[in-house]
C-alpha cells in the first residue's frame, strides 16, 4: 500500500480536531522541558551508549503512539502527546516529590 500524503494530512488534522490538541502549546512544552535537560543529555547519552554522538542537535517528533522510537546516531527522538503518558509522568513526580506511597496513593485518589 502506498503512503497518500493527502489522506494522511486529513487523519492527522482531524485528529487534532477531535483531541483538542494545541500544537503551539505541545511543542512550547516540549521546547521547555528540553531546554531544562539538553546540556546533560549530550554527555549522558555518550556515555550511555558508549558512542561519541555524530552532532550536537536532535530532532524531537510528536507522536500519538506510547511507543516512542529515537535513534541517537541519526539525531531523533519521539515523545508522546498520550494521555497515559502524562498520567505516568505526574505519578513519577508525585513519587519522587513524596517519597511515600501512602502520600502518593492519597493524591492519586484526588485526581
Amino acid at each position: 500500500m502506498m503512503l497518500n500524503k493527502h489522506r494522511l494530512n486529513e487523519f492527522i488534522n482531524e485528529y487534532i480536531r477531535n483531541n483538542n490538541i494545541n500544537v503551539a502549546e505541545e511543542l512550547k512544552i516540549i521546547e521547555n522541558k528540553w531546554l531544562r535537560v539538553s546540556k546533560s543529555f549530550w554527555p549522558r547519552a555518550e556515555k550511555i551508549f558508549k558512542t561519541k554522538l555524530p552532532n550536537k542537535q536532535i530532532t524531537i517528533y510528536l507522536t500519538i503512539s506510547d511507543v516512542c522510537a529515537y535513534n541517537i546516531k541519526d539525531g531523533y527522538f519521539f515523545v508522546t502527546n498520550s494521555p497515559h503518558q502524562k498520567i505516568r509522568e505526574k505519578v513519577k513526580k508525585l513519587w519522587i516529590k513524596h517519597k511515600n506511597i501512602k502520600e502518593v496513593v492519597a493524591e492519586l485518589l484526588e485526581y
